[in-house]
């Protein structure tokens, strides 16, 4: 199990690499001065092939997925804790930001978004360089693969730097149940209901 997981790390780590060449490298900065060139943001984003759009007002220069032991990571078990660490930078005083993160399984389908205005965390002021961390405490995802969406924007979500479908993660888990996220839950039975563990675990 672990040469898989290994063989695993180093498969996404390399097509996510190969994609974000192809699209982070290879795209050019755009004009400020044109607000409807800079956003160029698809019209349905959940419906959006991978990219980047925004005016860079607000960039994200780096994104990293941690696992447990707080490295680098492509794969997790299910409910490991999970910290995407975003690089980000501001080339001159900005008050209208926020940061967010969404979630999406291998269909496309928006398991978790948020955004730091919609927690309640208004931007004050950022200049310079500065590291913005969303922090997983348990994964509670079944298994199969992922797509992390970072963004910076305005409050009113105009896109100052979108990167859409470049992180990749996979869940693997023992368990084999199905859907997307899996509650922290238990089981309960009556006294005449004798369960007890299966033979093969």
């Amino acid at each position: 199990m672990s040469d898989v997981e290994r063989a695993e790390e180093q498969s996404l780590a390399s097509s996510d690499a190969r994609a974000q060449e192809h699209v982070l490298e290879g795209s050019a900065v755009p004009s400020v001065a044109d607000p409807v060139a800079a956003s160029a943001a698809p019209d349905d984003m959940f419906r959006a092939s991978e990219g980047r759009w925004g005016s860079r007002e607000v960039e994200i220069t780096s994104v990293t997925i941690l696992g447990p032991d707080n490295q680098p990571s492509h794969v997790f078990q299910s409910g490991d804790p999970m910290t995407i660490r975003l690089e980000v930078r501001a080339a001159t005083p900005m008050q209208d930001f926020a940061f967010g993160i969404g979630v999406f399984n291998a269909d496309g389908v928006c398991c978790y978004g948020t955004n730091t205005w919609v927690e309640e965390l208004a931007g004050r002021r950022f200049e310079g360089t500065g590291e913005v961390r969303f922090v997983i405490d348990g994964l509670d995802l079944t298994e199969g693969t992922y797509k992390v969406d970072v963004a910076a924007h305005s409050i009113e979500g105009y896109p100052y730097d979108y990167h859409r479908q470049l992180h990749t993660f996979r869940v693997k888990s023992r368990v084999k149940d199905v859907g997307i996220y899996r509650p922290r839950h238990r089981w309960q039975f009556s006294p005449s209901v004798q369960m007890g563990p299966t033979l093969d675990r």
